[in-house]
């Protein structure tokens, strides 16, 4: 231990190296490992000292658990009086020296100690070897059984507040690994004394906010020596009218009646002359309604007091005494409740903290580490519930999904009265997972036993979790590339499997095999071959959708595997893609090489009904690509090769369809049935192939819905089916319209309210005219989100039809709110009837359907005169088919414009 020393001399030269003296051949002492003991000794530190606000229980606790980690003879702590004196706070083991110098509660001046002055002015740890060594130690300090000593500065929110220091009969025994240790407490340490003042503080506040109070009648309001309010009671609010925080920051005398304005600031500038008089007045003060009331006030000089530092100005309105002195006590109860909260809020250790004090825990109070962890300012210190309207930034989540709040731990522990332990949460905050906690909670009991709340802790747990999912990484993925490896990919394969065996779906593997890839090796060596398979990865991730898989199954064997492949052209196309990808040279060792490949598919179920038959099948594929000449994919069954490539040639031809001029648009009527007349066209788009001649539309439309080409078509088709509309319109036919068909795709691009308007502006052709007709099953996709994209082409003053009718499931309610002009009933039902009784029932509650909703109604596919005259007698509205004429060009529609169809001679 240092003490006062008689000798004099240079300070001691102390050399610092990251936080403690280093000395040359220092003795090294073997220090248990964390496994032995020395982790479980430093937590139990941390919670003992964390436990407590009593400063002679933290010294003491400090000094155990010291002992526990550095075997020392001797031990103090030392705090910090002023800027120049330390205090003996604690110390032990110094009977046995019987030092006469050193006592508990000893003072010593800094100047007079230079070791420990350069500690805490450098706030690093000094370790001293040798003292006999060390000319300062004998000059200054010189304790003769003091051989090897070792202090560390106690440092609290970035300032030294004291140290603490070890020391050994001996020399050389403490080592650096010691000092870890001393300083493994010194965070903890100086955090607990530094709260346990704080707590002292907090007491101190407590007794002068009462004596404050104690001295006041209703209102108490603190003045500074300008007399500006720093403080005003809640109840000046009744007096005057204004909320405290208006008060504070301006001076009561400006409120006071000018009659009365110079006794009063004489009295005021009396009491600064006076400190702790009590000065007496009666007065008149200004409601912030206009009324004057008077008051009576009692002033006192507090300035210097440090304990309150202010002058108390106490006053009343005598006509309201009661309601004031209620103010008053609510005011007391408050503080009193919020320091008893405040002090549960002492302990900072790095676990969140939470408690409710409702059994429904709607309101959880959480200390900074908490908040922080839910995305909230620790200085908040706030309700991790919903506040004021206010959402928490994060939410816990468990197997991906969100938590609701009755099966969070706090809430389960208070409506079961249980403890939760170890419930593994996610923390996810902007859709993204920032944290992964281990939630405890333990319920709070009412003295009848029944739960009125709850207390929970959090341990953010995300490093763990971290190093378990590299482990797991480590086994399931390739070194090389990274991606999956052949055990991950057999997985992924069976569960791909049995999921599409349940739901009657395909999927696809392809094999891949890199061709000549062993000249390579051979001719630049096995680097080069590696970095070449790593460039080869990142093509094939590039080749893939959302959802697929890749690996790497060894060597320059990869295989892919395609969930969800409706077609072999679909996974024919890949191929291509993979093909077209690697075909691209590669820049390896400053050299450019070409590195093709084979592959071969295999489609479930066709091909294999597990995960080692599609492999295999799709290993074979590949050999027969191999045989073929290299740089292709073969499938598993050949005759389907040229399917998938006509399927192929058929989409790239398609793809250039319009810039050739090869779509057109056939036209059939839409009649009137009461008139005969054609009331609108309705627009078929056709392809004219130069090769096939007219394609059907069963084969190209679905083939350009699921290639996503109807997109590019659709501006094209409204822009021609209005321009021919306004031709019509121009040579005679003034109220004809026209309907175009839109595809689930095409509505659900966002730019279709746009693509409309535009072909109206362009073509000229007034909005009523154009009819936009979608499916009623694309319509129910989604119906919420697809109510702003109808409204917006109502906007424009289009009509809009529901197409298909009757084929799907519609809600009645959606029918209601869609923004639509008519229902068209499917030809499904129109082929049957009047013949099947089911058929002509549905036929008839759509028609009454419609006129309820007040609705046009149109029947698609009559073309016989029996079908006709059925929804002629239930007031069917229009109706299309081929009894009426066939889908034509437009140039082959002048006939049936220019007169009336003979509906009711057909119908004869």
């Amino acid at each position: 231990m240092i003490r006062p020393s008689r000798a004099r001399g240079s300070p001691p030269r102390v050399r610092p190296l990251g936080g403690h003296a280093e000395v040359a051949g220092q003795a090294r002492v073997p220090l248990p490992s964390p496994g032995d003991g020395a982790a479980e000794v430093l937590r139990s530190a941390t919670l003992d000292l964390t436990g407590t606000l009593e400063l002679d229980a933290i010294f003491s606790s400090l000094l155990e658990h010291l002992g526990r980690l550095v075997p020392y003879d001797t031990a103090n702590v030392m705090l910090l009086e002023g800027d120049s004196r330390l205090a003996v706070r604690a110390l032990r083991g110094y009977e046995k020296w019987g030092d006469p110098e050193l006592t508990r509660g000893a003072v010593y001046e800094i100047a007079s100690h230079p070791i420990l002055g350069a500690l805490l002015t450098t706030r690093r740890s000094i370790l001293i070897p040798d003292t006999a060594l060390h000319p300062g130690w004998q000059r200054h300090h010189g304790a003769e059984h003091v051989r090897n000593w070792m202090g560390v500065p106690l440092l609290a929110a970035d300032r030294v507040i004291g140290l603490y220091a070890v020391d050994k009969a001996v020399p050389s025994f403490f080592t650096a690994e010691h000092l870890r240790f001393t300083e493994a407490l010194a965070p903890h340490a100086a955090l607990a004394i530094r709260n346990a003042r704080l707590y002292e503080q907090i007491q101190r506040s407590e007794e002068r906010f009462r004596a404050l109070v104690d001295n006041s009648n209703e209102v108490v309001s603190l003045l500074d020596r300008e007399g500006v309010t720093l403080y005003s009671s809640q109840s000046s609010a009744a007096i005057l009218g204004d909320s405290v925080e208006e008060l504070v920051g301006k001076t009561p005398f400006d409120r006071v009646h000018p009659e009365d304005q110079a006794e009063v600031r004489a009295l005021f500038q009396t009491s600064l002359r006076s400190p702790g008089f009590p000065l007496v007045s009666e007065f008149r003060m200004r409601h912030r309604g206009g009324a004057w009331r008077t008051v009576e006030a009692v002033l006192v000089n507090r300035l210097d007091d440090p304990s309150v530092a202010a002058a108390v100005l106490n006053y009343r309105d005598v006509t309201e005494r009661k309601r004031a002195q209620q103010k008053i006590e609510g005011l007391n109860r408050d503080l009193q409740r919020q320091v008893a909260e405040f002090q549960t809020l002492l302990e900072v250790i790095p676990i969140g903290i939470g408690i409710a004090r409702d059994p429904a825990c709607r309101r959880i109070e959480g200390n900074p580490y908490m908040a922080r962890l839910m995305g909230l300012s620790p200085a908040d210190n706030i309700s991790l519930s919903a506040r004021d309207g206010e959402a928490v930034p994060s939410a816990l989540f468990r197997d991906g999904r969100p938590l609701a709040p009755e099966q969070l731990p706090m809430q389960k522990a208070a409506a079961q009265g249980v403890e939760v332990v170890d419930m593994e949460m996610d923390v996810v905050r902007e859709g993204q997972k920032v944290a992964t906690v281990l939630g405890y909670a333990a319920p709070l009991f009412d003295e009848t036993g029944r739960p009125r709340g709850a207390i929970g802790a959090t341990l953010d747990i995300t490093e763990r979790k971290r190093a378990e999912e590299q482990i797991k990484s480590l086994a399931y993925h390739d070194s090389l590339t990274g991606l999956p490896n052949r055990r991950l990919f057999q997985d992924r394969l069976s569960m791909a499997v049995a999921q599409a065996h349940r739901n009657s779906q395909h999927l696809a593997v392809l094999f891949l095999d890199l061709d000549r890839f062993k000249s390579v090796n051979d001719s630049l060596g096995h680097a080069a071959g590696d970095r070449l398979i790593q460039h080869v990865a990142e093509r094939l991730r590039t080749c893939l959708r959302e959802g697929d898989t890749v690996a790497r199954l060894g060597g320059d064997e990869f295989t892919l595997l395609l969930p969800g492949v409706a077609q072999v052209v679909d996974a024919a196309r890949v191929a291509e893609k993979v093909l077209d990808a690697l075909r691209a040279p590669f820049l390896i060792e400053d050299r450019e090489l070409l590195a093709t490949a084979s592959i071969g598919i295999s489609l479930y179920p066709e091909d294999g009904r597990d995960a080692d038959t599609l492999v295999k099948n799709a290993d074979a594929g590949m050999y027969r690509a191999k045989q073929q000449g290299r740089d292709n994919y073969q499938l598993c069954a050949p005759a389907l090769n040229a399917t998938a490539l006509e399927r192929l040639a058929l989409e790239g031809s398609l793809r250039h369809a319009v810039g050739q001029d090869e779509l057109v648009l056939h036209y059939q009527p839409v009649l009137d049935v009461a008139s005969g007349r054609v009331r609108a066209m309705e627009a078929l788009l056709r392809w004219r192939h130069p090769e096939l001649g007219l394609v059907p539309p069963a084969d190209f439309i679905p083939l350009a819905e699921m290639t996503g080409l109807i997109i590019a078509f659709s501006p094209w088709v409204l822009r021609t089916a209005c321009a021919q509309a306004r031709a019509w319109q121009d040579a005679g036919h003034p109220g004809l319209g026209v309907a175009v068909n839109l595809s689930a795709r095409q509505f659900q691009h966002p730019d279709l309210p746009g693509q409309v308007k535009r072909a109206l502006e362009e073509t000229k052709l007034e909005a009523r005219f154009l009819e936009l007709e979608i499916s009623e099953t694309s319509a129910m996709q989604g119906p919420e989100a697809n109510v702003p994209t109808l409204r917006a082409l109502k906007a424009l003053g289009v009509r809009i039809a529901i197409d298909d009718f009757g084929t799907g499931c519609s809600s009645l309610g959606y029918l209601k709110r869609f923004p639509i002009d008519a229902l068209k009933i499917d030809r499904s039902l129109t082929a049957e009837i009047p013949g099947d009784a089911d058929d002509a029932a549905i036929a008839n509650v759509v028609i009454a359907l419609a006129h309820t909703l007040k609705l046009r109604v149109v029947a698609e596919g009559v073309e016989t005169n029996d079908q006709l005259s059925f929804l002629t007698a239930r007031r069917c509205d229009q109706a299309q088919g081929y009894l009426f004429g066939s889908p034509r060009p437009a140039k082959d529609c002048t006939e049936m414009l220019d007169a009336p169809i003979p509906v009711r001679a057909a119908r004869a």
